[in-house]
């Protein structure tokens, strides 16, 4: 009889355990289950950044091709401006050239008179 009790107690103990184990497993499952729901949102917001990054990164290569594109433009301009300077020096110069020649003109009817 005391080994009848003696089983009965170990049934029960052994019942209780693995109702705690069970209780346990259960418990880890869905904490298992929301760290993977978390990982997995972490994730997708991981990728929506690099999909952001790669637009900013895109948007800001265009910029660049752009300012790129002007910088020739600005720089033919700068080339046409010089070219233009250096001609209207020659005129300036040739217009000194025949200012001298007409005061040296004056100057000499001056003395004639």
């Amino acid at each position: 009889m005391m080994n009848n009790l003696l089983r009965v107690k170990r049934k029960r103990i052994i019942g209780a355990l693995l109702c705690v184990l069970m209780f346990t497993v259960a418990l880890a499952g869905s904490s298992f289950t929301s760290y993977a729901d978390v990982t997995e949102e972490s994730i997708k917001a991981k990728e929506n950044q690099i999909s952001a990054a790669k637009k900013e990164r895109d948007s800001l290569k265009n910029a660049k091709t752009d300012l790129e594109k002007v910088k020739k433009e600005l720089e033919a301009s700068k080339s046409d401006l010089n070219k233009y300077i250096t001609q209207l020096d020659g005129e300036l110069t040739d217009i000194q050239d025949k200012i001298d020649t007409l005061n040296d003109e004056i100057t000499q009817k001056e003395h004639q008179i």
